[in-house]
């Protein structure tokens, strides 16, 4: 894919950084390709004050990609209306979930790593235990 003049924080997710979330608001983006949620994700940095938290380019996800964003309510709300009007109309999103109010454990889950095998078992504060 050819972006003329990439969002500076597309280079970091490329190599596989990650951004703990910080915003009130996450929203996961779900994409069919890695040109099509790279094409998304640098257009809604350009014109929507979010974070790039972190980016997910086929590996493990079938030949899909993901984008995991975040800010304020309204912010994100607005990345996802735009990823989905620039990719939408081809069928392009798979899906799009917006989490507002986030519970600390899974913003802590979620910014440690968006693989389930690479997450450590965490237990809400105040949950049940089960003895063996």
């Amino acid at each position: 894919v050819l972006l003329a003049d990439p969002h500076p924080a597309l280079q970091p997710g490329l190599v596989g950084d990650r951004k703990e979330p910080k915003g009130d608001t996450l929203a996961i983006l779900e994409v069919t390709t890695s040109p099509a949620v790279l094409r998304a994700v640098d257009a809604v940095l350009k014109r929507v004050p979010v974070q790039l938290s972190k980016l997910r380019l086929a590996d493990d996800l079938g030949g899909h990609a993901l984008a995991v964003l975040d800010g304020e309510l309204t912010d994100v709300q607005e990345a996802v209306e735009l990823a989905g009007a620039l990719l939408g109309d081809k069928n392009q999103i798979l899906g799009a979930s917006i989490m507002a109010r986030m519970d600390e454990t899974l913003r802590k889950v979620i910014g440690e790593s968006t693989q389930f095998s690479k997450c450590r078992n965490w237990s809400p504060d105040g949950a049940e235990k089960l003895e063996d």
